[in-house]
């Protein structure tokens, strides 16, 4: 009975410590272009947030952007004027970069 219930226990561990990897490689919603969220494009601004944490490269970084593009999110608006703003905001340890693509997409 000892040996059953070590086994049954050991399993247990073991589907539980898979479960957290899963949880905390999960990647966000927007890791691809498919994902992609939508902007709302307007005469205001509409901060967003957004994060990085676990997101992976979908292509080869823009060359004049230096540093490592190891983790790239998606975002999408349709233009509705011929000028606008965006404005992205990094941080100390963050170099955000944009990359702007014109029509669909199909990585």
């Amino acid at each position: 009975m000892n040996n059953l219930f070590s086994s049954w226990k050991s399993s247990l561990l073991f589907a539980w410590s898979l479960m957290l990897s899963a949880i905390a490689i999960a990647q966000p919603a927007n890791d691809n272009c498919a994902g992609a969220i939508a902007l709302t494009v307007g005469t205001a601004c509409t901060p967003i947030t957004g994060t990085v944490a676990n997101a992976t490269q979908s292509q080869a970084a823009c060359a004049s952007a230096g540093g490592t593009a190891n983790d790239d999110v998606w975002y999408k608006f349709t233009a509705t004027s011929t000028t606008g703003t965006l404005t992205l905001v990094g941080s100390v340890n963050f170099n955000a970069v944009v990359e702007l693509f014109v029509g669909t997409w199909a990585l």
